[in-house]
């Protein structure tokens, strides 16, 4: 199900409704959209949650002629070159190898040229998640008892599910993201 978000802003000498509206389709693998006024701003894309040094790829498509991924660490876009990080920054699928934890919240895109005009394709964030299944014991530090097989740090949102067979005890300082 899609949900959908309002707000009526009241705004003087602006046209039009003034409402904020935000889209949210999770289960069909929909961008977020942000409309003002039915006016689609922006879609942003939320990639599944991935594990810390793993290998994650963005794609998109129905872009044509020249591509370019340009990666946003907070100070805006810029392009990305092919390097032992990065490849495919020239195609549709940008590859990222072992992404490190401290890029969390990076935002990527690719700008292509459509009809000689420069396009930006969607945006997509950068999110780390490590899931507790509490196989081996209770301990925090063993690295199987994590979905991913590492230790989360503080880039890391923890999820903790019911009905695992053990639940976690810390036995050293350390820290996440957050824990849900």
């Amino acid at each position: 199900d899609t949900a959908i978000i309002s707000f009526n802003i009241p705004l003087a000498n602006f046209a039009g409704n003034n409402q904020l509206k935000l889209e949210v389709n999770p289960d069909k693998d929909q961008p977020e959209q942000f409309y003002f006024n039915n006016v689609l701003f922006k879609n942003v894309y939320a990639i599944t949650p991935a594990c810390p040094g793993s290998n994650i790829s963005f794609s998109v498509s129905g872009s044509t002629g020249t591509m370019q991924w340009q990666v946003n660490t907070g100070s805006g876009f810029i392009n990305i070159n092919n390097n032992s990080l990065y490849s495919g920054v020239n195609t549709a699928t940008l590859l990222i190898t072992n992404a490190l934890s401290s890029m969390i919240g990076f935002k990527y895109r690719c700008v292509y040229s459509y009809n000689n005009t420069l396009q930006n394709g969607p945006e997509y964030i950068l999110k780390y998640t490590a899931i507790w299944v509490g196989n081996i014991s209770t301990a925090w530090e063993d690295t199987g008892n994590w979905s991913c097989g590492i230790l989360p740090d503080a880039n890391t949102d923890v999820i903790i599910k019911g009905g695992a067979l053990n639940y976690p005890v810390i036995n050293s300082n350390t820290s996440c993201r957050s824990i849900s």
